[in-house]
């Protein structure tokens, strides 16, 4: 903004949204049940949001040590290099999709449970 105004534009911003996780986690409750019954594979990330969100929800139901367990025994797939640092954050083991699009990362994890 204040680059195009210093070169005479003139700049409105409008914030139209906001990267967060829901406030209504009940959506969550079928994801929340097979993870705690040790039902659930794998986990894609598409985004360093996305990865900040579910750690964000699950650490409602979790603390972090009991979480990392039980993602340790999952298949995490990174979309790519970007997801992967916030991954990073949170000390998982994951695995980074070759072809860095939504249809790469389901081949990486289709790889990682079939093999």
């Amino acid at each position: 903004k204040d680059l195009l105004n210093k070169i005479g534009i003139d700049v409105v911003e409008i914030h139209l949204y906001d990267v967060c996780a829901f406030r209504d986690t009940t959506q969550w409750n079928g994801f929340r049940e097979l993870f705690s019954q040790n039902k659930i594979d794998g986990v894609i990330f598409t985004s360093a949001s996305s990865v900040r969100g579910f750690f964000e929800i699950m650490h409602k139901d979790y603390e972090q040590p009991i979480l990392l367990e039980n993602l340790s025994k999952l298949s995490l797939v990174s979309i790519g290099p970007f997801t992967s640092e916030e991954l990073k954050k949170f000390d998982v083991s994951y695995t980074v999709s070759e072809i860095y699009t939504v249809a790469g990362a389901f081949d990486t994890m289709k790889n990682k449970l079939i093999y």
